[in-house]
């Protein structure tokens, strides 16, 4: 069913007027209002580390994981009372080894747990306008309000000041 034939539908029946639902109102009531000019990218399939003790270092956690390969995203987060460490591999069979050998595995008294988890990737909120396109980007661009020198003050010039100064004193 097309987002026109929704709209319509819910217009004859008399709960929204057209030019509500065309205002962003067709989002909030579940219904897609514009269908996406660019396509979604699929998600990343990313490796979580989580419940790691505070005082497992990012290296050896680093070590860990590049015994099946070398990551080409890496990142952690600390947390009041544990760790969370992310990895991206290009390969995706060796995050499912990487999760069958350190999977409720003990690190330091604690039990780490591995996981394979999609990561969606998030759409570009800035939209592009024609006033971007501007030249100066809309910011500053009439110039300074304070005036400056097009050239410093050449030696001569000063001391013919300084002399004219000192004989009218």
């Amino acid at each position: 069913m097309s987002v026109d034939n929704v709209l319509d539908k819910l217009v004859d029946e008399k709960k929204y007027r057209r030019r509500d639902l065309r205002n962003s109102l067709a989002s909030r009531i579940g219904i897609e209002d514009r269908p996406s000019s660019t396509p979604r990218e699929p998600p990343k399939k990313r490796l979580r580390f989580t419940n790691v003790p505070l005082d497992v270092s990012d290296f050896t956690l680093e070590d860990m994981v590049k015994e099946f390969a070398e990551p080409i995203y890496c990142n952690f987060y600390d947390l009041k009372d544990s760790r969370t460490a992310v990895f991206e591999f290009e390969d995706p069979s060796v995050m499912e080894r990487v999760v069958e050998k350190y999977n409720e595995t003990p690190l330091n008294g604690g039990t780490v747990t591995v996981e394979i988890f999609e990561q969606e990737r998030r759409p570009d909120r800035r939209r592009r306008t024609q006033r971007d396109n501007r030249r100066g980007n809309g910011r500053g661009s009439r110039g300074s309000h304070y005036k400056r020198q097009d050239r410093p003050a050449m030696e001569d010039e000063l001391n013919a000041e300084l002399e004219d100064y000192m004989k009218s004193s």
